[in-house]
């Protein structure tokens, strides 16, 4: 048996026009791949995820980022948020906060930062129907506790 390989310099037209591709499959192709596409759930919008950290400006030690959901999701049951805090530069131990639900949308996430300097807090949440999405918070100019 003898194959035959199409060169890679032959475009599609080129194939169409010999007849070795149809255009129908082409048009079919083209469609269930747009089909496809078009089937995909979106992800939540960030306008529905509010957030606001205590104190505001924050020390060394104790701190809560209160993270607030929006309608539809937040009334969702099986929702869960998780955030972990990274220094700014690399080499430092993460910080895993402790999430606490506190009923309609609303989560706090208590956290212990550990150092002076610039924080950013990743803030993931997952809906209860497999959707998710993370949004990175700074916290610049975390100081040490005054003495």
């Amino acid at each position: 048996m003898l194959l035959r390989v199409a060169h890679a310099q032959r475009g599609v037209a080129d194939l169409i026009r010999k007849g070795r591709i149809h255009a129908l499959a082409l048009i079919a192709g083209a469609a269930t791949m747009l089909g496809a596409a078009g089937c995909r759930v979106a992800a939540p919008a960030f306008d529905d995820v509010t957030w606001a950290l205590h104190p505001a400006r924050p020390v060394v030690g104790p701190a809560t980022l209160r993270v607030t959901i929006g309608e539809p999701h937040a009334a969702a049951s099986g929702t869960t948020v998780r955030v972990i805090g990274h220094m700014a530069h690399p080499g430092m131990v993460p910080v895993i906060g402790t999430v606490t639900p506190r009923g309609h949308g609303v989560y706090d996430a208590k956290m212990n930062l550990t150092m002076p300097g610039d924080w950013v807090f990743v803030v993931t949440v997952q809906l209860a129907d497999g959707r998710r999405f993370e949004r990175n918070i700074p916290v610049p100019h975390v100081e040490a506790p005054k003495p």
